[in-house]
Formats: C-alpha cells, sequence, structure tokens
C-alpha cells in the first residue's frame, strides 16, 4: 500500500504530538460504551447489512482496541466484505453469519456480549439479527446516527462517523492506536464525511483525521480504493441508469432508478451502485437527488442525498428509514413500480 513522503510523515507526527497533548474527550457515549467493555470478557461485533466504510472501518479499529485489553472477540457480519474494501481488514478476518459456529467455536456465548457498530436497529444486520435472538445474546450499539432510545443505544450524533467515536474512545481508554487502527478509522471518516465535506465535519473530525493520517497513510490511495476502484462496466451501468433518470429542476430533485434488468450481463463487483447518488446530486439547483433500486425480490430501496439544510432523514422516517440529515435511506415492501410512484409524490411534496 502507498505511503505519504516522509517529509510531510514528520510534519503529521510533529503537530499531532504537540496538538493532542491536553486532548481529553469527556462525551457521555464514551462512558457507556466503556462500561459495556469492562463488563464483559468476550465479544462479538457486526455492522449492518450491506456493510459501508464507515461499518467496517469502526469493526475493524474496535477489534484492536478490544484485543488489546485482553478480550476475546470475533467479528460476524450479515455477508462477505465488499472487494474494494479489503485492505481495510489487514488480515483480520471477518466472518459470515453462515459461519456462525466456527467463528464462535472459542468463545463461551454465555459471557459474550454484541456490539452493532454504525447502527442502531437490530433488524438491519438481517440474517445475524436471528442468530442473536435465538442464542438469547445482550448487545448495545455504537453509532452515530439519530436514533431515539435508552439503555442498550450508545449513540451521539455529533461525531460525523462512527469512527470518529471509536477514535475518541481509544484516547478516553488511552490505547494507542496503530498503523491498521488508523487505515481502518481514516477510512471510515473520509467515506461518511463525503471527504470533509458533509455539515457534521469539525474540528474533532479533523483532529482525528490528522492524528490518523501520521501513521503515514495514504489519503489518495484510500479515496482511490473507496471511489475509484470500479470495474470497467461500470461506464455501461451509468448508460443504463441515466437513460431512465427522472430530473426535474422546477422542484430540483433528480430521481434514478436501478432496474434488476440493469445489471445483466455486467460484471460490477460487490458494490455496483456505490457513490452514484452522489453523482445524481451533483449538479446546480439540485436540492435532493434520490436513487431507488429494484431489491431481487421486487421491491425498492432507496439511498437519499441532499444539500444544505434539507433533512432527508425526516423523508426517510415516513418509510421507516433513517441516517443523516444530508445522507439517508429507506425500503418499501411494495412493488418496485408502485413504490416508485409513493416516493415520487412524498418527494415532490417534500420540496413543496
Amino acid at each position: 500500500m502507498n505511503k505519504i513522503d516522509s517529509g510531510i510523515a514528520k510534519i503529521n507526527q510533529k503537530y499531532t504530538k504537540q496538538i493532542l497533548t491536553d486532548y481529553k474527550p469527556d462525551t457521555p457515549v464514551l462512558k457507556k460504551v466503556a462500561a459495556y467493555i469492562n463488563k464483559y470478557p468476550s465479544f462479538i461485533i457486526t455492522t449492518h447489512a450491506g456493510a459501508d466504510p464507515d461499518g467496517v472501518g469502526s469493526e475493524i479499529a474496535i477489534y484492536h482496541l478490544l484485543k488489546k485489553m485482553g478480550k476475546k472477540v470475533v467479528i460476524i457480519n450479515n455477508e462477505k466484505v465488499p472487494g474494494n474494501y479489503q485492505f481495510m481488514l489487514d488480515n483480520v478476518k471477518i466472518f459470515t453469519v453462515d459461519e456462525w459456529d466456527l467463528a464462535t467455536k472459542n468463545i463461551d456465548l454465555k459471557k459474550t456480549f454484541v456490539l452493532l457498530m454504525d447502527f442502531s436497529e437490530m433488524h438491519r444486520s438481517e440474517k445475524f439479527s436471528t442468530l442473536v435472538k435465538i442464542n438469547k445474546l445482550k448487545y448495545a450499539t455504537i453509532d452515530h446516527h439519530n436514533f431515539k432510545g435508552t439503555g442498550f443505544i450508545c449513540n451521539d450524533t455529533n461525531y460525523s462517523a462512527t469512527s470518529e467515536l471509536i477514535w475518541d474512545l481509544f484516547h478516553y481508554l488511552n490505547i494507542k492506536i496503530t498503523r491498521p487502527v488508523a487505515l481502518a478509522l481514516y477510512s471510515g471518516i473520509i467515506a461518511d464525511t463525503g471527504n470533509f465535506r458533509f455539515s457534521k465535519t469539525t474540528f474533532r473530525t479533523h483532529l482525528a483525521a490528522g492524528e490518523l493520517l501520521s501513521f503515514q497513510i495514504s489519503s489518495d490511495f484510500i479515496y482511490r480504493k473507496l471511489f475509484e476502484s470500479a470495474p470497467p462496466d461500470r461506464i455501461i451501468f451509468l448508460k443504463r441508469i441515466l437513460a431512465k433518470t427522472v430530473l426535474n429542476k422546477e422542484k430540483g430533485y433528480v430521481a434514478g432508478f436501478i432496474f434488476k434488468t440493469m445489471f445483466n450481463k455486467l460484471k460490477l463487483g460487490d458494490t455496483p451502485s456505490d457513490g452514484i447518488v452522489n453523482l445524481l446530486l451533483a449538479a446546480d439547483g439540485i436540492k435532493i437527488a434520490a436513487l431507488m433500486t429494484e431489491t431481487p425480490e421486487g421491491f425498492l430501496k432507496c439511498s437519499l442525498r441532499s444539500i444544505d439544510d434539507i433533512d432527508v432523514s425526516k423523508l426517510a422516517g415516513k418509510f421507516g428509514g433513517g441516517g443523516h440529515k444530508n445522507a439517508s435511506g429507506l425500503f418499501i415492501a411494495k412493488k418496485f413500480k408502485d413504490a416508485q410512484l409513493i416516493l415520487l409524490k412524498e418527494l415532490e411534496d417534500f420540496l413543496t
């Protein structure tokens, strides 16, 4: 993997050491997470189905943190980590739910606690949630999304990413960050801040990123791996989507549609639609972009993006979805074409 120039690395290390000398994180969520960690000897870590860089990055980082604390820990996800995220793993094994017995054979499930990384609704882990119920496992969330709840909900919406929260947890527990941790956390932060563009990007976000860069990781390498590693057939895929895209300049929205047939005869990798909704938003006068995808069952899932103070999480919430103010998602368990019409109507009303 590419490393940054040694002279730049020295600058990063010098100023990181100076600035972080007096840094003492004190957000209440850190105390809550630390209490769970101190209480249990072994852990299972997971993230939501359709894992994204922040979910995977925070998983890898807290895996290393727990190992440093002498805990037994395994990561089990609903499905395989996408190929363009594999660089984040650094030889850490991530099992799938189909490997549950193999993954848990060396831990006592009666003494094991589950940590849900980057989401707060158990059903979003899909098949994993069934295994938690069967084994009667206790769990808590570690998340930065807006979710109403107490007790097992450990979330703080002031963090730009769950990876930023975990960076803070390392400092709170006084555990040294290593290069594999830095690589995972920086990747998660880049992804969830839109490369430091989104409104939740704060001084703390840049402080975290600055320290993580001091471990001689290449921001260019990470960006290319996450966002510029699509197969050549992606161009054909984009052409098919744009041919069906609806643009309403008067209302200020654009809606793209991905039908199951659009995948025919294309080699698109594990994350075929990643980043496409952001491309749809990248035009002057567009306030909201929606990318509606037909699921294998013929239903609709949708990614929403917005600009400025337009809170698409409110629109997603009408369908039981959610996320960030400027980046959210939803699912409608109706026939795709019927669901399209319903969502387009809600989108137009939302912008009226």
